[in-house]
């Protein structure tokens, strides 16, 4: 293996790695169960109140012409609190949907890797969004009981097996040893890179539905270069 691909191969993985982390860090001001204090607002469930369009100047308008377009406007999650800030709201909006829908793992290996990060800080929230969309996707009933129940993964899929351990490791330990590491990048990465027929064609149809920009994709992966360099 030359030097280029086997770069590329641990980018392709530390992209994969940081869709783990997508969903729950955007979705945690909807973690816990207690009940709301008197500043959440009903309509947002946070302290910040919603924005309409018409409240925000011409870069916010811009920013939720771009994100939101024709559709309702979300009322919970990470759209309506990145809005405050526009310009975190594109970087936000352009790696979201780098990770999701034009990295190399599958639409249905993402939504497994989403699922564990959600389960490890018990987003309900989050979880009720991404588990249907992990079964729709194709990933067995089994893999999703495992990452619910905490068990141990037996008899899956040896990607899904991979995602659920680095993923635990990841967020229990808040580090990857060199052994996890390497086998993510040989087989989670080198799978999808040599045999793309694998994806089926509803996922393949995501992927030409959610284009990214080149210029996008090449600072996200400046980004994650720098991140996982250390």
């Amino acid at each position: 293996m030359n030097s280029v691909t086997r770069t590329r191969k641990t980018l392709t993985f530390a992209a994969a790695v940081a869709a783990l982390f997508a969903s729950s860090f955007a979705a945690a001001q909807h973690t816990g169960a207690s009940a709301p204090t008197a500043d959440i607002h009903p309509d947002s469930l946070s302290r910040l109140p919603l924005l309409t369009r018409d409240d925000l100047d011409e870069q916010g308008k811009a920013a939720y012409d771009l994100i939101v377009g024709d559709r309702a406007a979300p009322r919970t999650g990470p759209v309506p609190a990145s809005l405050y800030s526009p310009a975190i709201a594109r970087a936000w909006h352009d790696i979201n949907s780098f990770l999701r829908y034009n990295g190399d793992l599958s639409p249905r290996h993402t939504e497994v890797a989403i699922l564990v990060a959600a389960r490890e800080i018990d987003q309900q929230y989050e979880w009720s969004g991404h588990e249907p969309a992990a079964l729709r996707f194709g990933a067995p009933q089994e893999v999703v009981d495992t990452i619910k129940f905490d068990r141990e993964p037996v008899n899956l899929t040896p990607e899904e097996t991979l995602i659920i351990r680095i993923g635990r490791q990841l967020m229990r330990e808040h580090k990857l040893d060199s052994k996890l590491f390497a086998r993510g990048v040989e087989q989670l990465v080198s799978d999808h890179l040599h045999n793309p027929s694998r994806a089926d064609g509803r996922e393949l149809e995501m992927l030409r539905q959610k284009p990214v920009k080149q210029e996008a994709r090449g600072r996200i992966f400046n980004v994650l270069l720098r991140q996982f360099s250390f």
